[in-house]
């Protein structure tokens, strides 16, 4: 039974993602918002980097619950607010990126493609893939992809992650929408300029790709209080180059930022953020065996075991601090997915897609009065069918 829903979908703006809920019952929300190649050039975009039909840049709103469909937004940031370019001193927002790891460097990436034909463009969408936005003249519109946000009650923070940059960004949520807009202002003084940032310094020119930790990483997450590493960062990091045999890998990190009494992160004397070292990671002992390509996740559990879904496999286990499953499922369903028209989907490659999955405790509150019980049938297992047959060649 749906209680509430909220849809935002225009033409300029849509909703994606991941969303986190406040203590206090509100929503904060990820919202894609398009602008046009010459608003970009305006930010001072380079134009090589601009798709033809204009960028799509990020906001994060709050949104109050209202009724059963409604929401009124209290709350919003704006990346748009946050940019720095030195291509083009007439413009406001030009300066020194390296000197300013509060902001993002607009020019970070790589050149965009030129705009595909409308017969690739139907042969892309009859083989279900390039996304059901994907236009002429938008390839690579989707700049920073931000994929999963986190709240901290009580630093009043968010976390985000970003795997076109390959970094996660801390913002300050104490702000008003006025402050969100600006570089003063909340509990840090700095508005919704970036706090902290960690996994690619490269992206504010401190070190180069050899600093570079994060490799399109999904899913950051505070770990709660009460629970083994409270106050900690758990990131899934997804595409780890392995040098030696060239096949990538994944790890769960668990970082400690260099947060400050007040609130603030540690900028150090070479102008990037720490920390070097990890507080615990998990790799597969043999590397390949867990590797999630992209979507998926991980999270503390409160017995200080980690939760992790590997989402391509739709794969879930459970690992110690000393790296031993404990616990393992896979999902073995697929229910009747389909195209946008309707048509039945291709079997491959999203059979099993788990895109996040979440512990909850037996004795968590919602359960509180419910007898949950297994569902009478059981849905039916998806089996991948055969290869089919192979042609005999002729003599």
């Amino acid at each position: 039974k749906i209680l509430w829903d909220y849809e935002l979908a225009d033409e300029k703006h849509i909703l994606h993602h991941d969303f986190a809920v406040k203590p206090n019952g509100n929503i904060l929300a990820i919202v894609y918002e398009a602008i046009s190649y010459e608003e970009a050039l305006a930010l001072g975009r380079a134009p090589h980097l601009i798709p033809h039909s204009g960028p799509w840049l990020e906001k994060i709103i709050e949104v109050v619950p209202e009724g059963e469909r409604g929401s009124k937004v209290v709350w919003e940031w704006n990346l748009a607010d946050h940019l720095i370019q030195d291509l083009d001193p007439d413009k406001p927002n030009y300066g020194d990126p390296g000197e300013h790891p509060e902001l993002l460097d607009f020019n970070t990436g790589d050149s965009i493609p030129e705009p595909i034909s409308q017969d690739s463009l139907d042969q892309l969408r009859a083989l279900g893939r390039g996304g059901r936005n994907l236009t002429r003249f938008n390839p690579r519109s989707d700049l920073y992809h931000f994929n999963a946000i986190s709240y901290h009650p009580e630093l009043e923070q968010i976390a985000i992650s970003s795997p076109e940059l390959s970094e996660i960004l801390i913002l300050d949520q104490s702000t008003t929408t006025e402050e969100a807009a600006s570089h003063s202002g909340g509990r840090s003084g700095k508005g919704g300029d970036f706090l902290y940032r960690w996994g690619n310094p490269e992206n504010y020119r401190h070190g180069d790709s050899t600093d570079r930790r994060l490799m399109y990483q999904h899913d950051v997450r505070w770990i709660e209080p009460g629970k083994p590493g409270a106050g900690n960062l758990t990131i899934f990091n997804n595409n780890i180059p392995n040098v030696p045999d060239s096949l990538q890998y994944t790890a769960i990190y668990e970082i400690k930022p260099p947060l400050q009494p007040d609130g603030s992160y540690l900028l150090r004397e070479t102008g990037d953020y720490g920390p070097d070292e990890l507080e615990w990671s998990y790799v597969a002992k043999d590397t390949l065996s867990f590797y999630a390509s992209f979507i998926s996740g991980a999270h503390r559990m409160e017995n200080g075991n980690t939760f992790i879904n590997a989402g391509p496999a739709g794969r879930f286990f459970e690992v110690t601090p000393d790296r031993e499953i404990v616990w393992e499922y896979r999902n073995p369903y697929r229910g009747n997915a389909t195209k946008p028209n309707g048509d039945p989907e291709d079997i491959m490659p999203a059979t099993y897609f788990i895109f996040r999955a979440t512990f909850i405790p037996a004795d968590h509150p919602a359960f509180e009065g419910k007898i949950l019980e297994p569902l009478d049938p059981q849905p039916e297992e998806f089996k991948m069918p055969p290869p089919p047959p192979k042609e005999e060649k002729e003599e």
